[in-house]
């Protein structure tokens, strides 16, 4: 609940601080001086409420969806375990694990190539 509440902090502040939102606010502040202050208080005050919630609530949903994609897409890899090959989380890799990499796999840590057939390394980083 607390990452939710810092979630939606996050957002009303981006809301809050975008360029558009200070343009509405500089042009209530305009019209409030300069006398029409129907026009700065209900018309202008309204249009910043309702773009707040409305990027809020659109923006607050696509996190939360993108967090449950990322958590339906969980990078898994082969491993050799009391020699049984298994296909486990990344998470659960540990030093001296034995990996087993087929086409398309994706190394997710530094690993020691013990024995390949026509490997290809497409991106590495050496540092």
């Amino acid at each position: 609940m607390a990452e939710n509440m810092k979630l939606a902090s996050s957002i009303i502040y981006r809301q809050i601080a975008s360029l558009f939102f200070i343009l509405l606010l500089l042009s209530a502040l305009v019209s409030f001086f300069m006398g029409e202050k129907v026009d700065a208080i209900i018309i202008i005050i309204t249009i910043m409420v309702i773009n707040v919630l409305l990027g809020f609530f659109q923006e607050f949903k696509a996190s939360k969806a993108s967090e449950k994609l990322l958590h339906l897409v969980q990078t898994k890899i082969y491993v050799f375990r009391a020699s049984v090959l298994s296909l486990i989380p990344v998470s659960e890799l540990v030093v001296g694990d034995i990996v087993h990499l087929i086409a398309g796999s994706v190394a997710p840590v530094d690993i020691q190539v013990i024995e390949s057939q026509n490997a290809f390394i497409n991106n590495f980083e050496i540092k």
